[in-house]
């Protein structure tokens, strides 16, 4: 069955090709550079983050696309940090992001299988999810939707979850907010290297290897994991397991050569296999074999002793796919590509100490193809966009006002302009911070529903909204308590839905998304960490008054992580409740809706470092062997160990 899976498109593996070139040539040899006991990097953007931050509060980007204190930020934002992540010791990046408030995941079944994200309501295809800022929105999908079923923890540095419009940044796709996974860099100076491995529960086994090295000019990370699983059956009509594989490269190179000059690249590659069920039935011939290429060039010339930060953006996503089914005694063949090139100019000037001007233009170019044993087809577009953005810090940092504006012109159905302001207050006296934004954000329809020869309609435009909220985030006890909760409200109109009577796409639907989002971060002593946090949503259909799918009224959740034996051992336990909510049930035409029952997850992890170079992991998911079906039609699995070792060299 192998032999069925050879991926067709020339283009990916030319860029697999670059992609082993640039590591062979530049990365690896930067890895391993000696100098003599160099100090880690220390480059002139980070001296730019470190003027800009507090002591005690994380670094955001993705908020104004320029590095800020979190508390600085206008947006509703969670950030995730590298030491939460390994504490927690999700693989997949998605079940990392279950508890976030406002933000909903839901798979089709075991790891593997599709998955879907949904932020304030919205749709999954009104998050623009980025990759160390690449978007990974695949073209070639029927929605274009963004594939995340196979992103890994792997390398991750840190998590950017922000909230509410933001097309006026990043145009397309984010009217539900924007998810920004980071890469972290290298913190070495001689060459540091990594393995660790876990087995468990499904026949499970995961390793990863990650080396890092650099110095005042140079610095390198990799990250090399594989993740095997043979599963459980996806259909919940199923008895037989649906193995799932997948290999994730992360690379992460910065080049200093002067004061004035870095260049950032990065690649990410994944190839992954699943399999899967016919509906309500097994089928061990169904397999999905996909590839993902992710690069970046990122250039920075610093100019006015940094006050003028030039950057230029220049990527690549390829994404492919080829499912092989056997259905009615035969076996059909379909293969899915999506490519997307996009160059991003942006400078950042600092006018005065109190106003940074974002000044930006980007080209980008989409493109996608689809082969099966009925049809072929090919498709693309070209997106000229330009962007402003300032920041006003006022009143001795007290008040930070955020306005911008942007235009996109898409070659296939036009223009749309988007703008949005954003401001926060901070009372210092009592540490309290009080935030709210209006904006306006838009959905471009995607290739396929655009030119589909069987369902497609070239005279679509654009899905429109309007959105707002306000909230406040209050500090106690010298910041060892900090609570927070912010109010939503979003408009959405002209939905492009699937009409069932034409079989065709077709611009009619309105929707509404409001609700409540709350949360805490209680540090009672140094070494515990306590963060719950609690969801309300409602998602309406304006058009039926029926509830939008997948979507739970109330989700709530908690992850407590304490530390202790001097900081050598860590113990994370995770929670997680999601109510009630309707779903499509799998398998019915038309699709019949029905009530999907609520739900608890408990999961805990635990570490040992029994020497300086080696640590033991533990974790167990799903403690309560809750039974429960994330989609309806879709087995989630049962209670679940697994562990491993972590080994450090030096």
């Amino acid at each position: 069955m192998s032999s069925a899976f050879r991926v067709q498109g020339s283009g990916f593996r030319k860029c697999r090709l670059w992609a082993a070139i640039l590591w062979a040539a530049v990365v690896w040899p930067a890895a391993v550079a000696e100098d003599e006991k160099p100090p880690p990097p220390d480059d002139r953007q980070l001296q730019i983050e470190k003027r800009q931050s507090d002591s005690d509060t994380p670094v955001i980007i993705s908020a104004t696309r320029t590095p800020i204190p979190y508390r600085d930020a206008a947006s509703s934002a969670t950030v995730i940090r590298e030491y939460d992540l390994e504490a927690l010791a999700e693989p997949l990046i998605t079940d990392a992001l279950r508890g976030v408030p406002g933000l909903d995941i839901r798979r089709n079944g075991p790891p593997g299988q599709t998955t879907s994200l949904f932020l304030r309501g919205t749709n999954d295809n009104h998050v623009k999810f980025m990759l160390d800022g690449i978007d990974v929105t695949d073209p070639g999908t029927p929605t274009g939707t963004p594939l995340l079923d196979h992103l890994l923890t792997s390398g991750v540095g840190q998590i950017e979850i922000i909230r509410g419009p933001q097309s006026t940044l990043y145009g397309s796709d984010a009217i539900g907010g924007v998810v920004n996974i980071i890469t972290r860099t290298s913190r070495s100076g001689d060459p540091a290297f990594r393995y660790e491995v876990e087995g468990g529960s499904f026949y499970t086994s995961r390793q990863r290897v990650t080396a890092e090295a650099g110095n005042q000019y140079v610095h390198a990370f990799m990250a090399a994991t594989y993740f095997d699983t043979q599963g459980i059956s996806a259909s919940s009509a199923g008895t037989e397991r649906d193995p799932y594989r997948n290999t994730h490269l992360a690379t992460r190179l910065g080049i200093t050569p002067t004061d004035e000059l870095s260049t950032d690249i990065v690649l990410h590659y994944i190839h992954a296999q699943t399999e899967f069920d016919n509906s309500g039935a097994d089928n061990p011939f169904n397999q999905t074999d996909s590839e993902q290429l992710f690069m970046k060039v990122e250039p920075k010339l610093y100019l006015a002793d940094g006050r003028w930060v030039s950057t230029l953006n220049l990527n690549l996503a390829n994404q492919q796919r080829e499912t092989l089914e056997f259905a009615f005694g035969s076996f059909f063949d379909f293969f899915f590509e999506g490519s997307a090139y996009e160059a991003d100019w942006q400078n950042d000037i600092e006018v005065t100490e109190w106003n940074l001007l974002t000044l930006g233009a980007a080209y980008r170019y989409e493109q996608s193809e689809s082969a099966s044993d009925f049809a072929t087809a090919e498709n693309d577009r070209d997106i000229a966009s330009v962007y402003v953005s300032d920041q006003f810090k006022l009143w001795e940092g007290r008040v930070h006002i955020v306005p911008g504006i942007r235009h996109d012109l898409f070659s296939d159905f036009g223009g749309h302009t988007t703008w949005r302001i954003a401001a926060s207050y901070r009372h210092l006296e009592s540490d309290t911070t009080f935030r709210g934004s209006f904006g306006t954000g838009f959905n471009a329809p995607s290739l396929f529903q655009l030119f589909d020869p069987f369902s497609g309609d070239p005279s679509l435009s654009a899905e429109r909204s309007k959105g707002w909220d306000a909230g406040v985030e209050q500090r106690l006890f010298g910041g060892k308590v900090s609570v927070g909760a912010t109010y939503f409200h979003n408009d959405i109109d002209e939905l492009i839905e699937f009409d069932l009577t034409t079989f065709g796409y077709v611009q009619t639907g309105a929707a509404r998304t409001r609700g409540v989002e709350a949360f805490a971060v209680i540090e009672p002593c140094e070494n515990l960490l306590i963060r719950p946090s609690y969801t309300y949503t409602d998602a309406e259909n304006l058009d039926t008054g029926a509830p939008l799918i997948r979507r739970p009224q109330h989700k709530g959740g908690m992850d407590v992580i304490y530390r202790f034996l001097d900081r050598r051992a860590t113990v994370a336990l995770g929670l997680f409740y999601v109510g009630e909510r309707d779903d499509i049930v799998a398998g019915t035409f038309p699709g019949v809706v029905a009530e999907n029952d609520d739900y608890v997850l408990v999961r805990i992890a635990a570490s040992l470092r029994v020497h300086d170079n080696v640590e033991l992991t533990a974790r167990i998911e799903n403690l309560l062997d809750e039974d429960y079906q994330d989609v309806l039609g879709f087995n989630s699995p049962g209670v679940a160990a697994y562990g491993g070792v972590r080994i450090t060299i030096p």
